[in-house]
């Protein structure tokens, strides 16, 4: 495998210009193959889907497919947005309070509120008997 240096020499001699270089890695920090490369939107960057070898090796460009979910912010429960942006005043996952949800020390199931404070739940923690299912 080609470091990310390597990689970026040999589009520079292309006349490319990568803004980012990134080497994708499975779980525990393994590389994979698979590396994403960033270029500006100019022109020449098109010509790069005609590229189908680089450094003896052959490759494959393709656009980066974004994800289609909505994004849910984890500090307000909102959507649209990450919680590193968010402005808005935290919400409780579970009681919909104003404080951001951490996991209680409570053995049994607690009462779940949802954000808008409309349905109460109640729902077996993970340790519960296998039979405890959805009490209220």
């Amino acid at each position: 495998m080609f470091s990310e240096q390597e990689i970026k020499g040999e589009l520079e001699q292309r006349a490319y210009t990568p803004l980012h270089i990134i080497r994708l890695k499975h779980s525990g920090d393994v590389p994979m193959p698979l590396v994403v490369v960033i270029l500006p939107k100019i022109e020449k960057s098109q010509q790069l889907f005609n590229e189908h070898e680089l450094l003896g090796l052959a490759i494959r460009v393709e656009v980066q497919k974004n994800s289609r979910l909505i994004g849910q912010c984890h500090r307000c429960q909102r959507y649209d947005h990450a919680q590193s942006y968010c402005t808005a005043p935290p919400k409780c996952l579970k009681c919909a309070s104003d404080h951001i949800y951490a996991p209680s020390q409570d053995k049994r199931s607690e009462s779940v509120r949802t954000v808008e404070g409309r349905i109460p739940l109640t729902v077996p923690l993970a340790d519960s008997p296998p039979g405890e299912i959805w009490k209220s």
